[in-house]
């Protein structure tokens, strides 16, 4: 068996030089190729997570000794269905609410409210996407709950007759699609914003922070998913979506709120820079509990009589 020498590995080395150099190269794209589809799979799979939770089903229906209710399915985009309560179909009041509840809520959380000012206003409750009887929908986020509120206000203003007047009111991300609807649809009267946010970007870095997520990277998958919405989560945001409209806005928050920080609403009505944004303050309350309070009902029910009841 012949041993090679080195002149002799020098010689096949150059008279194989390209082939090697194309082989390494082509090692080397193989690999930023393999470590690109990881990289990239690793950000779908935490927006993957950020915004993916289970049909959110309900645990309590309208009591139809208390509201007369009619139960109705409308439609929304991509074809898809949700459910709508009609709480109080014969109402003639001027005033008509449509209200959206948060993250993984149902309508139901607007049942003991709805109690107190449905003497005053002609009431609609809507599940959106994967909520309730609504269709199934693997991932939500800010603009497909205001897809489904937008549906809402068309269907709701092709039913009411006369000058009425529509209120949304939101709880949490329903809030921040409340107001991102009424900045973007003139038919939208007034907002009762409970409990939101004041900057999506914000308080979505915050959450991926908690979990252990580097910045650096955070800042990469916020950038993402701005590209898979096509749209900027600053002009999304409630702190800069308030200022675009001028009807008036009630901000409410519970000094207690352990999700979203209690001074969001300050920022909300500061950004606003215009005198009609009341605000109420539910002492005591978290998050989710101001709904159940007798008092935040009264808040709502000064606010619209302050704007739109005619004395």
């Amino acid at each position: 068996m012949h041993k090679l020498s080195y002149p002799d590995i020098f010689i096949f080395v150059l008279m194989n030089l390209r082939s090697i150099v194309s082989g390494l190269i082509l090692l080397i794209f193989i690999g930023i190729l393999f470590m690109g589809f990881t990289f990239w799979a690793l950000i779908h799979y935490m927006v993957y997570r950020a915004f993916y939770f289970k049909h959110i089903k309900e645990k309590h229906r309208p009591d139809p000794k208390i509201f007369p209710f009619h139960e109705i399915m409308i439609e929304t985009e991509a074809q898809k269905k949700v459910q709508l309560y009609d709480l109080n179909p014969d109402s003639d009041s001027s005033v008509v609410i449509l209200a959206i509840h948060g993250w993984a809520n149902t309508s139901e959380i607007f049942l003991p409210m709805a109690e107190h000012l449905s003497t005053m206003s002609h009431i609609f409750l809507l599940n959106a996407r994967n909520h309730g009887k609504s269709d199934e929908e693997r991932l939500m986020n800010i603009l497909k709950f205001k897809a489904d509120l937008q549906s809402a206000v068309n269907y709701v203003e092709s039913i009411i007759s006369g000058n009425k007047k529509l209120i949304v009111i939101g709880h949490s991300l329903g809030a921040a699609a409340s107001i991102l609807t009424a900045a973007e649809d003139q038919r939208v009267h007034g907002v009762v914003s409970i409990s939101s946010f004041a900057d999506l970007q914000q308080i979505m870095f915050q959450g991926f922070l908690q979990s252990k997520v580097p910045a650096w990277l955070i800042n990469i998958v916020l950038k993402y998913i701005e590209l898979r919405i096509g749209r900027s989560l600053d002009e999304i945001s409630p702190i800069n979506s308030i200022s675009r409209f001028n009807r008036p806005v009630l901000l409410i928050h519970g000094n207690r709120d352990e999700l979203v920080p209690f001074h969001d609403l300050d920022r909300i009505r500061q950004a606003a820079k215009r005198e009609n944004v009341d605000t109420y303050i539910a002492e005591g309350h978290s998050h989710s509990s101001l709904l159940k309070d007798i008092k935040v009902a009264e808040a709502v029910r000064n606010f619209l009589n302050k704007y739109f009841i005619k004395s």
